[in-house]
């Protein structure tokens, strides 16, 4: 394959939350009498750390983020029968393992948060490592990535970072590595294509760039 490794985003990416967050952002809304996000105004608000997102819909004055914090996640879980794998993520991550590519989680998510999902669905055993946060800020990962290179010894030139955002662009190329951003995930899809590298609106689409067929 093009790639000996590949380094892949949780939520948005792996993980189909969209709706499930974009619920529990309304639902939280709606409790402060504020509007409702449609889907075009939450992917233009979207950003990291997550703080900047809340900024533009709630007046911290009123409720501070040590507020929101709490309550999004209990809101989260109030629609998590909507949250699932991604629509072909589960094949795209066996392939990728029967063809002895070393897969990595990188995520901005709680760890205790992300492991709870990745137990449900299966999938520690597909990855090296999971690497996600101690807190629930949402916050960037170039740190994290850049440890993560070193301490697994991470050939950049030779790995891949897979996410849906323009932070996972911009931590691709922090550690010098290619990106594939994911269009079905938290951005959308004309956001994604100003950066320049390849937009996948599928996995199969992702496999075959990571086969170098593309």
């Amino acid at each position: 394959m093009k790639y000996r490794y590949v380094i892949w985003d949780w939520n948005g990416t792996l993980l189909d939350d969209l709706d499930a967050s974009i619920r529990a952002v309304n639902d939280m809304l709606e409790m402060y009498g504020k509007p409702q996000l449609d889907l075009e105004t939450y992917y233009s608000y979207i950003d990291t750390p997550i703080y900047k997102f809340y900024e533009r819909i709630f007046d911290f004055n009123v409720v501070s983020m040590e507020v929101i914090k709490p309550l999004f996640g209990e809101l989260y879980i109030k629609h998590e029968s909507e949250i699932d794998l991604a629509n072909g993520a589960r094949n795209a991550v066996d392939i990728l393992c029967k063809n002895g590519v070393k897969q990595y989680i990188l995520s901005a998510a709680n760890v205790d948060d992300l492991m709870k999902y990745a137990r449900k669905f299966d999938v520690c055993g597909c990855f090296e490592k999971i690497d996600a946060a101690n807190d629930h800020e949402a916050g960037s990962k170039t740190e994290r990535a850049v440890r993560l290179i070193e301490n697994e010894k991470i050939d950049p030139t030779e790995c891949v970072l897979i996410g849906d955002t323009l932070h996972d662009f911009e931590t691709a190329k922090t550690i010098g590595a290619d990106c594939i951003l994911y269009s079905k995930g938290h951005t959308d899809e004309a956001t994604l294509k100003k950066t320049g590298c390849v937009v996948c609106g599928s996995f199969e689409e992702i496999i075959k760039n990571i086969n170098g067929i593309v």
